[in-house]
């Protein structure tokens, strides 16, 4: 499940069962076939079965394989522990967080409660930074004045092809992930998922 947090309250934004089917063209017809030159073509599955080739048992390891049920959760690939940043701190203070333990993405919290996010990008649109790294301008407004109000959330359990889905259907590049208590507890990036699928090895991602 996939929770948006606004200030208006929180909303349903996406569940599996929720999108919608895909509308593809109609089929071109196609005159149909005989079945007696269908059977023609049919192979004689004992004598392939009596003197397995390599491609015969090639067929029978994938479809041995493919009776498994791996789904990988978004626990599996978040960063945790989660950082955050408070409504009330600086942009300067968020910057350097950001800089210094090397991430782009910063929930805001007000008490403990999910308000906001703030990336990178939205910082570096706000402030004016020198050739040494430091700020020069900008660094003096709220956090809270320049945060991401509306929020896409999940699960501990959500499955990462529907974490892959949103960042696509909703143009978003980090998700912060729930406890069963309403706390952020970690957050995924587009990165976290590339990261884990390039890893060895290779990630199952079948159902």
């Amino acid at each position: 499940m996939f929770v948006v947090y606004s200030p208006e309250g929180q909303s349903l934004a996406s569940t599996v069962q929720q999108i919608p089917v895909l509308r593809v063209d109609p089929s071109t017809r196609v005159n149909q076939i005989e079945n007696s030159w269908l059977d023609e073509l049919k192979p004689d599955e004992k004598s392939l079965l009596a003197k397995p080739s390599k491609e015969v048992n090639a067929y029978q390891q994938n479809k041995k394989e493919s009776q498994h049920r791996v789904v990988v959760k978004v626990a599996e690939i978040m960063s945790e522990p989660i950082i955050t940043i408070n409504q009330e701190a600086l942009l300067a203070q968020a910057y350097d967080r950001m800089s210094r333990l090397q991430i782009d993405y910063l929930p805001v919290l007000d008490d403990k409660r999910l308000i906001g996010l703030l990336s990178r990008e939205q910082v570096l649109r706000k402030v004016i930074v020198a050739e040494n790294g430091d700020l020069e301008l900008g660094g003096e407004r709220l956090v809270g004045a320049v945060m991401q109000q509306q929020i896409i959330t999940t699960e501990l359990d959500t499955d990462i092809r529907q974490v892959a889905q949103v960042f696509t259907q909703f143009d978003v590049g980090a998700l912060v992930i729930m406890n069963s208590m309403e706390q952020p507890v970690g957050i995924v990036t587009r990165g976290d998922l590339v990261k884990r699928l390039a890893k060895e090895p290779p990630l199952e991602i079948y159902v």
